[in-house]
């Protein structure tokens, strides 16, 4: 998926323009194939198919040294949440909640956002009071990051391919600091 240049390059400069320091953001993090390996390439009809048995998500592993760059980005002042998509099932909240107490121990139920599929997750965040317009979501679902981006916040592909695109993109999680640096959020 490409993204329109004109948004992305828009999105950065308003971004550099508010003069943030790192604890005046809000990082959101998507969960599935974002902080948890929800499928492997390839097996995606399987992983949508299996996602309806109790015991899917709190069994997901830990995707790419996330669970090292949160607590840091932590450490550092930025306020660390997480935004994601709960599929209709009595144990499919339950189960994220549980996997983030066992892979990411430093964000607190506060800090935990479930929606349901199919809701967007700017309006969720909005209706809630939060200010986009200080906010990053990293998210590797392009109609996340595109409503993200027309609302005003600044969006990071997840990607696993390394394929560049055109929107601030990582593979690994900390890559996230060289965006936080280019965006001159960690030399204050």
């Amino acid at each position: 998926m490409q993204y329109d240049i004109d948004k992305i390059n828009d999105m950065i400069s308003r971004f550099k323009r508010q003069n943030l320091k790192l604890q005046d953001i809000t990082i959101y993090y998507d969960m599935d194939n974002c902080l948890a390996l929800f499928s492997i390439h390839g097996l995606e009809e399987k992983a949508l198919s299996e996602m309806e048995n109790r015991g899917y998500f709190e069994g997901l592993p830990a995707l790419d040294d996330g669970t090292k760059v949160i607590p840091v980005l932590q450490s550092m002042g930025a306020q660390v949440k997480i935004l994601s998509a709960c599929i209709n099932t009595d144990f499919c909240k339950p189960e994220k909640r549980a996997w983030l107490a066992k892979h990411f121990p430093t964000i607190t139920n506060d800090d935990i956002v479930l929606c349901e599929v199919g809701q967007t997750k700017a309006h969720i965040i909005e209706s809630a009071g939060g200010d986009l317009t200080k906010s990053i979501l990293i998210d590797d679902y392009g109609h996340n990051l595109i409503g993200w981006i027309d609302a005003g916040g600044f969006a990071i592909k997840k990607t696993f391919s390394g394929k560049r695109r055109n929107i601030p993109t990582i593979k690994n999680h900390v890559e996230i600091f060289k965006i936080l640096y280019d965006l001159d959020v960690l030399n204050k």
